[in-house]
């Protein structure tokens, strides 16, 4: 009987044993839980912040290529515009050239009749004369 009741007490006793390493157990496991716990909340902020940062930068780059792209279209009108006035001043300066070379004919051709009817007056003024004016 003695054997027995030292059995019972060794038992008793593993099962205090077993009992205590098992609530060290689940206390090491439990503040393991919670590191891991802290550590996903950690990652979870950090992976927020990121999700910030990247959409302030795809909103930045959005701007500056909503403002590259308003640019173009604004310099494509100026171009536009510039050749169209570009245009408009070749038409007028070809028709100005067109009319001041008529001019040059009209002006060359009464300058050629004037000269022309001069020299007649002169030849005959000379003629009714004689050659009494030249001495």
């Amino acid at each position: 009987m003695k054997d027995t009741v030292k059995s019972e007490h060794d038992c008793r006793q593993l099962v205090k044993d077993l009992r205590k390493q098992l609530v060290e157990v689940k206390r090491e496991k439990e503040e393991q839980i919670t590191k891991l716990d802290e550590d996903v909340a950690h990652c979870k902020d950090q992976l927020q912040e990121l999700k910030v940062k990247v959409q302030c930068s795809q909103r930045q780059q959005q701007n500056k290529e909503s403002d590259l792209y308003n640019e173009r279209e604004r310099l494509k009108q100026e171009l536009a515009e510039e050749k169209r006035a570009h245009a408009e001043i070749e038409n007028y300066l070809k028709k100005h050239i067109e009319d001041l070379d008529g001019k040059v004919e009209y002006w060359m051709s009464k300058y050629e009749e004037d000269l022309e009817m001069k020299t007649t007056k002169v030849q005959e003024t000379n003629e009714r004369h004689g050659d009494k004016g030249l001495r």
